[in-house]
Order: structure tokens, then sequence, then C-alpha cells
């Protein structure tokens, strides 16, 4: 059996309601499910928000080469993008882009 998505997704579990959830023996309501799942989509949002700004600072202060700032930038926005994030919404992610776009584009300079 082949499946679209992984078969172990947290977020899939947690937006599938036809099984009850439980939590160390707690059950979880379907409204406290949309919770983890939001809290955990937020948590990773912030991560990788952060990952990218860190690697512009590791790049910055020479402890990135620029090869390696490219990958892990890219790395990065295609997570945040599976997580939900549009580029054309979210103003600093959009900055942070530009910023290594540019960067790269003057590397001759």
């Amino acid at each position: 059996m082949i499946f679209d998505e992984p078969i172990n997704d947290i977020h899939f579990h947690l937006n599938e309601i036809d099984n009850q959830k439980y939590f160390r023996g707690v059950e979880i309501s379907e409204e406290e499910m949309e919770d983890i799942d939001k809290l955990i989509n937020d948590y990773l949002i912030n991560k990788y928000k952060t990952q990218i700004s860190q690697s512009l600072f590791l790049q910055f202060e020479g402890l990135v080469p620029k090869e390696s700032l490219k990958f892990y930038i890219t790395k990065y926005n295609n997570i945040l993008k599976k997580l939900g994030i549009d580029i054309e919404k979210d103003s600093e992610r959009r900055e942070l882009l530009n910023h290594v776009n540019n960067h790269f584009n003057n590397e001759g300079d």
C-alpha cells in the first residue's frame, strides 16, 4: 500500500478525527488536537525562521561558507513552505530571502 503522506505524520493523526487520541492515557478532545497541531506547527515555524537568521549571522561572522548558507537557506525555506508559510504574506521571511539572494548576486563585486 502506498500513502500520499508519511504514515506517522503527526499532523495527519491530529486531524484524523475518526479515532480517539490519547496522551499518556488522557483522552484528547478534537479542540485540543487542533490546538496541539497549531502549537507544533508554530514551534517548527519559529525554529526554522530562527535557523535562517542564525545561518545568516554565522555566514556574516565568517563561520559558515556561502555555499553552505545557500544550502541551509534553501532547506529551511522548503520546510517553511511545507508548514504553510507563504512568502508573499510573510514580509520578515521575504526580507531575509531577498537579503540572501542579493548576497549571492553580488558575489563577484
